[in-house]
C-alpha cells in the first residue's frame, strides 16, 4: 500500500511504504519489519496488528504534527499573562495558580472560602517558592546582580519537589483538555479532502514541526482497519475495542503531559544555569545590554528604581560559602580566595568532555553505517560457530 512517506514512517527503519500498524507496539511497520518482530514464537506474535487504510482515508494532517509546539505557544502565553512583576514583588507572594482557586472558591461559597483560607496561603506560599526561581533570574540575576547561591538552591529545591508533586495534577487536568479538543481534531483531519490547498498547509505545519521529545513519536497515528487477529478471550475484545476507540485521545494525552513535563524540567534546568552563570561569572550585565537591544531598557530601568535597595550580599549567602568552604576544601577560605578560576576550570573542562563524547558518538555512527555493523554480525556469529563443541570449564 503506497502511502505518504512524509507522514507515516516504519518505526524500525524509516521506511516509507508501511502496511501494518501495531497496537501492542504503538509504531507502523513495513512487511519486512513486521515479519521479523511479529515472527511465529517471537514474544510479539500475539500483538495486535491492523492493516492501514487507504491513502485517501487518511486525510490530510493539518495541525496534528505541531500539537506539541501548540502546547508550547499556550503555555508560555498564559505564564506571561500571569505572572507580572510588580513594585512590591520582593514583600508578597507570587502564586497565580493559587490566586485563581481562591477567587473561585470565594465566588462559589464565602464558608467554605473561611474555612479553607488557611490552607489556600499555605499552598500560595509554596508555589511562591517554586516560581521565584525564574522571576529571580530577571529581577536579581539581570536587573539588579543581587543574586545568591542560597536563594538558587532553595528555589531549586522548592521547584523539583513541585515537580514531583504538585504539578503532575494540574500537568493531567490541562492534558485531559488538550487531549480531548486534537483527538476529534483527528478525526476531522481524517475526513479532509487530499486537494493542493491543504496538502500545502499540511507540508507548511511540518515544517514548524521542531520540538523533539525523548521517547515519543513525532507522527501522528494513522488510521486502521480492525485488527485481523480475532480475541483471545472476552478480556482481550473489551480492551482492544476501548483502547481503539480511545486510542487518539490517550496518544494525545501522554503526548501532551510528557512535553509538559520536559518543557518544565528544561526550563528549570536553564533557568538554573542562568542564575548560576550570572553569580560566578558576572554575566548578569551581558543579558541586561542585549535584553535593552532587544526592547526592554525601559522595563529594566524601572524595575533597576524599584529594586535598588536590594541587598548585594545576605548573611544567608554568607554562611553558606563558609560551610561549602569547610566542607569542599576544609578551612582557610580556598574557594573564595581562588574566586572564578575553579568554577571556569570546571565549566570548560565539563564542556570538552560533552564535546569529546558527541564527537565520539558522531564517529562511531559513522562506522557503524559504513560497514561496522555487519563486521560486528559476522565475528559474533563466527565466534558462536567456533565454539560449537568446544568443551567449557
Amino acid at each position: 500500500m503506497d502511502l505518504d512517506s512524509e507522514q507515516f514512517q516504519c518505526g524500525p527503519c524509516d521506511s516509507g511504504d508501511v502496511v501494518l500498524f501495531c497496537v501492542d507496539c504503538e509504531m507502523c511497520f513495513c512487511r519486512a519489519c513486521s515479519v521479523r518482530i511479529h515472527h511465529p514464537g517471537t514474544k510479539a506474535d500475539l500483538h495486535s496488528l491492523e492493516p492501514m487504510a487507504t491513502e485517501d482515508d487518511q486525510g490530510v494532517q493539518i495541525l496534528s504534527p505541531v500539537v506539541d509546539e501548540i502546547m508550547l505557544v499556550l503555555v508560555l502565553g498564559i505564564l506571561m499573562k500571569s505572572l507580572t512583576i510588580k513594585e512590591d514583588y520582593v514583600h508578597t507572594e507570587v502564586c497565580p495558580m493559587v490566586l485563581e482557586i481562591k477567587s473561585s472558591v470565594a465566588m462559589f461559597d464565602s464558608g467554605l472560602f473561611f474555612l479553607t483560607k488557611g490552607l489556600i496561603h499555605g499552598f500560595c506560599i509554596s508555589e511562591d517558592a517554586f516560581w521565584r526561581l525564574f522571576t529571580d533570574a530577571w529581577v536579581r540575576s539581570i536587573v539588579t546582580e543581587t543574586d545568591s547561591l542560597f536563594l538558587v538552591l532553595s528555589a531549586l529545591i522548592w521547584a523539583m519537589l513541585w515537580y514531583q508533586l504538585i504539578l503532575w495534577i494540574l500537568f493531567a487536568v490541562v492534558a485531559f483538555c488538550y487531549a480531548a479538543i486534537f483527538s476529534l481534531w483527528r478525526q476531522v483531519e481524517f475526513a479532509l479532502p487530499k486537494n493542493r490547498l491543504l496538502l500545502f498547509l499540511g507540508k507548511c505545519c511540518r515544517w514548524f514541526n521542531i520540538i523533539r521529545i525523548p521517547g515519543q513519536s513525532d507522527a501522528p497515528t494513522p488510521k486502521t482497519c480492525v485488527r485481523t487477529r480475532p480475541a483471545a478471550d472476552y478480556v482481550d475484545c473489551l480492551t482492544y475495542w476501548t483502547g481503539r476507540k480511545l486510542r487518539h485521545f490517550w496518544i494525545y494525552f501522554s503526548g501532551a503531559c510528557n512535553c509538559l513535563y520536559s518543557l518544565l524540567l528544561f526550563c528549570v534546568v536553564a533557568t538554573a544555569a542562568l542564575r548560576l552563570l550570572c553569580i560566578f561569572a558576572g554575566a548578569g550585565w551581558v543579558f541586561r545590554h542585549a535584553l535593552s537591544a532587544l526592547g526592554f531598557r525601559e522595563r529594566i530601568d524601572m524595575h533597576s528604581e524599584w529594586f535598588r535597595h536590594l541587598p548585594k550580599e545576605d548573611y544567608s549567602d554568607h554562611i553558606l560559602w563558609r560551610v561549602l568552604d569547610r566542607i569542599l576544601l576544609g578551612a582557610g577560605g580556598a574557594v573564595t580566595s581562588m574566586g572564578w578560576l575553579p568554577w571556569a576550570f570546571f565549566i570548560a573542562a565539563a564542556g570538552l568532555f560533552l564535546y569529546l563524547n558527541w564527537k565520539k558518538g558522531q564517529d562511531f555512527e559513522k562506522r557503524w553505517a559504513d560497514g561496522l555493523r555487519e563486521q560486528c554480525l559476522e565475528s559474533a556469529l563466527g565466534s558462536q560457530e567456533d565454539s560449537k563443541g568446544v568443551p567449557t570449564s
